[in-house]
Protein backbone atom coordinates (compact mmCIF):
# COMPACT_ATOMS: atom_id res chain seq x y z
CA UNK A 1 0.00 0.00 0.00
CA UNK A 2 1.18 3.38 -0.87
CA UNK A 3 1.90 6.01 2.16
CA UNK A 4 -0.96 8.57 2.64
CA UNK A 5 -0.77 11.01 0.15
CA UNK A 6 1.15 8.90 -2.54
CA UNK A 7 -1.10 8.19 -5.47
CA UNK A 8 -2.45 4.98 -5.63
CA UNK A 9 -2.28 2.41 -8.56
CA UNK A 10 -5.82 2.08 -10.84
CA UNK A 11 -7.87 -0.58 -10.38
CA UNK A 12 -10.16 -2.56 -12.96
CA UNK A 13 -11.44 -0.56 -15.61
CA UNK A 14 -9.28 2.66 -14.80
CA UNK A 15 -6.10 0.36 -14.77
CA UNK A 16 -7.39 -0.66 -17.88
CA UNK A 17 -7.54 2.58 -19.31
CA UNK A 18 -3.96 3.56 -18.06
CA UNK A 19 -2.72 0.20 -19.74
CA UNK A 20 -4.14 1.23 -23.66
CA UNK A 21 -1.24 2.97 -25.10
CA UNK A 22 -2.20 6.52 -26.82
CA UNK A 23 -1.50 5.42 -30.23
CA UNK A 24 -4.71 6.65 -31.50
CA UNK A 25 -6.58 9.71 -30.18
CA UNK A 26 -9.78 9.44 -28.91
CA UNK A 27 -12.33 10.29 -31.53
CA UNK A 28 -16.19 10.59 -31.69
CA UNK A 29 -15.89 8.47 -35.13
CA UNK A 30 -14.83 5.23 -33.45
CA UNK A 31 -18.15 4.79 -32.12
CA UNK A 32 -19.64 3.74 -35.47
CA UNK A 33 -19.29 0.90 -35.65
CA UNK A 34 -22.86 -0.77 -37.26
CA UNK A 35 -23.74 -4.76 -36.91
CA UNK A 36 -24.41 -5.92 -40.16
CA UNK A 37 -25.20 -9.52 -38.98
CA UNK A 38 -24.66 -10.67 -34.98
CA UNK A 39 -25.14 -14.50 -34.16
CA UNK A 40 -24.81 -16.47 -31.42
CA UNK A 41 -22.63 -19.74 -32.10
CA UNK A 42 -22.04 -23.00 -29.92
CA UNK A 43 -18.84 -21.36 -28.38
CA UNK A 44 -19.78 -17.34 -27.55
CA UNK A 45 -20.82 -15.06 -31.08
CA UNK A 46 -19.78 -13.90 -33.94
CA UNK A 47 -20.59 -10.69 -35.67
CA UNK A 48 -20.21 -9.06 -39.20
CA UNK A 49 -19.91 -5.13 -38.40
CA UNK A 50 -18.60 -2.19 -40.12
CA UNK A 51 -16.49 0.13 -38.58
CA UNK A 52 -15.39 3.95 -38.89
CA UNK A 53 -12.16 4.87 -36.82
CA UNK A 54 -10.68 8.12 -37.31
CA UNK A 55 -13.07 8.71 -40.81
CA UNK A 56 -11.52 5.43 -42.31
CA UNK A 57 -14.80 2.65 -43.03
CA UNK A 58 -13.72 -1.28 -42.82
CA UNK A 59 -15.76 -3.91 -42.63
CA UNK A 60 -14.80 -7.10 -40.35
CA UNK A 61 -16.13 -10.66 -39.28
CA UNK A 62 -15.25 -11.24 -35.55
CA UNK A 63 -15.50 -13.97 -33.53
CA UNK A 64 -15.93 -13.73 -29.96
CA UNK A 65 -15.30 -16.93 -27.46
CA UNK A 66 -16.88 -17.32 -23.95
CA UNK A 67 -13.74 -17.57 -22.27
CA UNK A 68 -12.47 -14.55 -24.44
CA UNK A 69 -15.47 -12.48 -23.28
CA UNK A 70 -14.96 -12.83 -19.69
CA UNK A 71 -11.44 -12.06 -19.41
CA UNK A 72 -11.95 -8.79 -21.31
CA UNK A 73 -14.94 -8.41 -19.16
CA UNK A 74 -12.98 -9.12 -15.93
CA UNK A 75 -10.36 -6.61 -17.10
CA UNK A 76 -13.00 -3.62 -17.53
CA UNK A 77 -13.94 -4.27 -14.31
CA UNK A 78 -17.47 -5.38 -15.22
CA UNK A 79 -19.59 -7.05 -16.76
CA UNK A 80 -19.87 -6.28 -20.48
CA UNK A 81 -21.93 -7.62 -22.96
CA UNK A 82 -21.11 -9.84 -26.28
CA UNK A 83 -21.69 -6.91 -28.42
CA UNK A 84 -20.36 -4.02 -26.61
CA UNK A 85 -16.94 -6.13 -26.30
CA UNK A 86 -17.52 -7.08 -30.56
CA UNK A 87 -17.95 -3.62 -30.97
CA UNK A 88 -15.18 -2.23 -29.43
CA UNK A 89 -12.73 -4.52 -31.14
CA UNK A 90 -11.84 -1.84 -33.81
CA UNK A 91 -11.18 1.16 -31.47
CA UNK A 92 -8.67 -0.95 -29.66
CA UNK A 93 -7.15 -2.68 -32.54
CA UNK A 94 -6.49 0.78 -33.53
CA UNK A 95 -4.99 1.71 -30.23
CA UNK A 96 -2.77 -1.30 -30.82
CA UNK A 97 -1.59 -0.16 -33.95
CA UNK A 98 -3.17 -2.89 -35.87
CA UNK A 99 -3.94 -1.43 -39.70
CA UNK A 100 -7.70 -1.97 -39.80
CA UNK A 101 -7.43 -1.41 -43.64
CA UNK A 102 -9.07 -4.52 -45.46
CA UNK A 103 -7.10 -6.66 -47.59
CA UNK A 104 -7.90 -8.13 -51.01
CA UNK A 105 -7.77 -11.78 -51.92
CA UNK A 106 -5.08 -13.96 -50.16
CA UNK A 107 -3.49 -12.84 -47.15
CA UNK A 108 0.04 -13.17 -46.09
CA UNK A 109 0.47 -15.04 -43.04
CA UNK A 110 3.04 -12.11 -41.89
CA UNK A 111 0.14 -9.73 -41.46
CA UNK A 112 -2.77 -10.49 -39.26
CA UNK A 113 -5.69 -11.10 -40.95
CA UNK A 114 -7.90 -8.17 -40.45
CA UNK A 115 -11.39 -9.27 -42.59
CA UNK A 116 -11.79 -12.55 -40.37
CA UNK A 117 -11.11 -13.28 -37.39
CA UNK A 118 -11.60 -14.38 -33.60
CA UNK A 119 -10.88 -12.17 -30.80
CA UNK A 120 -8.65 -15.20 -29.31
CA UNK A 121 -5.96 -14.62 -32.31
CA UNK A 122 -6.19 -10.95 -31.79
CA UNK A 123 -4.97 -11.86 -28.05
CA UNK A 124 -2.34 -14.42 -29.61
CA UNK A 125 -0.76 -11.60 -32.10
CA UNK A 126 -1.27 -8.59 -29.53
CA UNK A 127 -0.97 -9.98 -25.43
CA UNK A 128 -2.54 -6.33 -24.82
CA UNK A 129 -5.55 -6.68 -26.57
CA UNK A 130 -7.57 -8.16 -23.54
CA UNK A 131 -6.80 -4.53 -21.82
CA UNK A 132 -7.29 -2.18 -25.19
CA UNK A 133 -10.56 -3.81 -25.90
CA UNK A 134 -11.75 -3.66 -22.47
CA UNK A 135 -10.51 -0.28 -22.22
CA UNK A 136 -12.33 0.88 -25.49
CA UNK A 137 -15.91 -1.17 -24.20
CA UNK A 138 -16.01 1.26 -21.10
CA UNK A 139 -15.34 4.14 -22.78
CA UNK A 140 -18.15 3.69 -24.91
CA UNK A 141 -20.15 2.34 -22.15
CA UNK A 142 -19.45 5.16 -19.96
CA UNK A 143 -20.01 7.66 -22.99
CA UNK A 144 -16.23 8.81 -22.59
Amino acid sequence: QPAPGEPQEPQGAAAAAAAVPEAVPAAESWREVEFIDWRETNGGWSADLKATVLGKVSRHTIILGRSIHGRISEAAGRQLSPRQVLGAVPYGMAQLGVNLDNSEGMVDTSAFPVNYFSVRQLINWYPDAVEAIAAAAVAEADGA
